[in-house]
């Protein structure tokens, strides 16, 4: 077990470098920040299924939270996922953009519709914090970068750690 738990940690430093942030990747930073969390469900363009698939189930391995994942192609499967999602309880959810199926107009859709519902919502491409995101989680020159909607944390009421703000660069005061 001990020998798993090292090879999973060596891939998530590992794969930063070779692609794209990953599900298990912000799940760890969603663990880091809000540690109570207890489930993550993943929006994503149901044509990437086979990836999101595979990645959620190392996540879920990996962070210990319940994973479930919500795939979407077009704006009436992002209404029914987002009803679906809000009846989870103490829920982020990750939205796994790619400007095609999921662009700025359904991220904006998904975070209005959680924000009354007070379920934060994490972004995989830069500044979707102005639009709403509690967090924008995404590659820049081979380094992930954290980005922060402060604004959004202090509404949820969320009590992040110093070392977890000294890590992101805040977008939205």
């Amino acid at each position: 077990m001990k020998k798993t738990a090292f090879i999973l940690s060596i891939l998530l430093l590992v794969c930063p470098m070779v692609h794209a942030q990953t599900i298990t990747q912000i799940s760890f930073i969603i663990k880091k920040a809000i540690p109570e969390v207890e489930n993550i469900a993943v929006i994503y363009p149901k044509h990437l299924k086979s990836k999101y698939v595979s990645e959620a189930r190392t996540a879920q391995l990996v962070s210990r939270k319940n994973i479930s994942i919500y795939g979407v192609s077009r704006k009436s499967e992002i209404a029914s996922q987002v009803f679906n999602i809000r009846r989870l309880k103490n829920v982020v959810v990750i939205v796994m953009t790619d400007n095609s199926r999921i662009n700025a107009d359904e991220v904006k859709y998904i975070i209005d519709k959680l924000a009354p519902v007070s379920i934060p919502v994490v972004s995989n491409r830069d500044k979707d914090t102005l639009l709403g995101a509690l967090l924008s989680v995404f590659l820049r020159d081979n380094l992930v970068e954290k980005h922060l909607n402060q604004i959004v944390a202090s509404a949820l009421n969320l009590n992040l750690s110093d070392t977890f703000l000294k890590e992101c660069i805040v977008d939205v005061e």
